[in-house]
């Protein structure tokens, strides 16, 4: 259905019905070592699962998870963050718009996501490369989740 301002897109209807369950640090690392040809670049990925497994019956579990590398002259540090998402079964149909949780995503859970990964990374860093890294604001479009590439 073309998106002519007559119907709530998929983004608005999960901004409304969407509950943030949780944010989570799954993945925490940093090394103390020589890094011969740090990049003044931050690897951050992105990307987006549907989990049917949710606490209860009542609700549908979705996730975003961003993961960075960093390499610093003095280390690395890698850290994953996830946002958990329900939504209630009346409006589980719209986990398949594949668009509309993308856009979800870019809109809404990556900004949930961001404040996490870039504490995370500040703190690692801080303990144990002794200087905290400083992950630069991002602004709309300059990250984003894309659609799974399909399986050769």
């Amino acid at each position: 259905m073309p998106d002519d301002g007559l119907f709530p897109s998929t983004v608005e209807i999960l901004a409304a019905q969407a509950e943030l369950v949780d944010v989570q640090l799954s993945r925490l690392g940093a090394e103390r070592v020589q890094v011969e040809s740090p990049s003044k670049d931050i690897d951050l990925r992105l990307s987006f699962s549907r989990d049917d497994v949710g606490t209860d019956d009542e609700a549908r579990c979705f996730r975003y998870r961003l993961l960075a590398d960093v390499a610093h002259p003095e280390g690395t540090v890698s850290v994953e963050s996830v946002a958990v998402y329900s939504v209630s079964p009346e409006f589980e149909a719209l986990l398949d718009d594949q668009q509309g949780m993308l856009d979800f995503g870019n809109h809404v859970a990556l900004f949930a996501i961001l404040p996490y990964l870039r504490q995370a990374i500040s703190n690692l860093a801080l303990q144990v490369l002794g200087t905290p890294i400083l992950i630069p604001i991002l602004r709309r479009g300059e990250l984003e989740f894309l659609p799974d590439e399909p399986s050769a």
